[in-house]
């Protein structure tokens, strides 16, 4: 398996979400990891973002610190290029992933792009399809040019096509996700789906239906199973183990090369003992 050269990056946004607390995770995870990993993790950069509330905007809460951070995210990520260095993002909650997304949309052909969103929710939800109306469900509806390109970090130049996203581990979906995931051909592959068929046979068959060549790996830890960790802001069952985990980014490691990867919705408030710190940083070991 390649070896990266990272570089290490704190997003603390938590305002994305109704919880607070992830904005304290890029600093506790990667505190730790510099003392677990410490040939790996010398140095990281935490961006300066600014948890505002504020009331709908676009039909989205929060609006502006959100859309504000993410602006700030893929433009410091854009600095990463002639680096030479590959980013390693921990949030804060997963509104972060419409930055990642849209930088990596910027660096690489979206005909090479696959993104994999391990997760116990799709995050597909437009501003009108949404319940909550917070950022953190629209991502991926954002990345896809489903909602208006203001809401775009680059303004819909690129958008991710339905069928280079691939979301494991979702048990946790909106009805209005249901519809736009079958109209957009979006890869949805369950927690049963691997233990009955190997994740192997779907990483195989994504690579052979997109061609991509490289990937985004952005890792939500509610895509575990309570059983293995409940530091988050849900805790549905029926999820992913930490083994599985670590199957899921070594299989896609060894068929893709990584774009980058980010770890979000970790609450550092709610665990005891760093009991759940230490499942992140195992599910890590696979990458460092």
């Amino acid at each position: 398996m390649k070896k990266y050269n990272f570089k290490f990056i704190a997003a603390p946004i938590s305002v994305g979400s109704p919880t607070r607390g992830t904005d304290k995770a890029g600093d506790v995870i990667i505190d730790k990891m510099s003392s677990k990993f410490n040939n790996e993790v010398k140095v990281y950069t935490r961006l300066d973002f600014v948890n505002s509330e504020s009331p709908q905007e676009h039909k989205i809460l929060n609006f502006s610190s959100v859309d504000k951070a993410n602006k700030q995210l893929c433009l410091y990520l854009s600095k990463c290029i002639k680096d030479g260095v590959t980013p390693f993002i921990v949030g804060g909650d997963h509104s972060i992933g419409v930055g990642v997304t849209a930088y990596n949309l910027k660096k690489y052909r979206r005909e090479d792009l696959l993104v994999v969103w391990i997760d116990a929710h799709t995050d597909i939800n437009t501003p009108e399809s949404s319940l909550s109306h917070y950022y953190h469900g629209m991502p991926n509806a954002i990345s896809m040019g489903l909602c208006d390109k203001s809401l775009s970090p680059i303004q819909n130049e690129e958008v991710l096509p339905g069928n280079h996203l691939a979301i494991i581990g979702a048990r946790s979906i909106d009805e209005g996700e249901k519809i736009i995931i079958k109209n957009h051909s979006v890869n949805c592959i369950s927690a049963l789906d691997v233990r009955k068929n190997g994740i192997e046979k779907y990483i195989q068959e994504l690579k052979e239906k997109t061609h991509c060549k490289y990937v985004q790996i952005s890792f939500d830890v509610d895509g575990l199973d309570p059983s293995e960790l409940t530091a988050t802001g849900y805790n549905i069952p029926n999820g992913l183990t930490r083994d599985e985990v670590k199957l899921i980014i070594k299989t896609l490691l060894d068929n893709f090369e990584l774009a980058s990867f980010d770890c979000v919705e970790y609450n550092p408030e709610l665990d005891k003992d760093d009991k759940d710190l230490n499942v992140i940083l195992d599910i890590f070991s696979v990458l460092l």
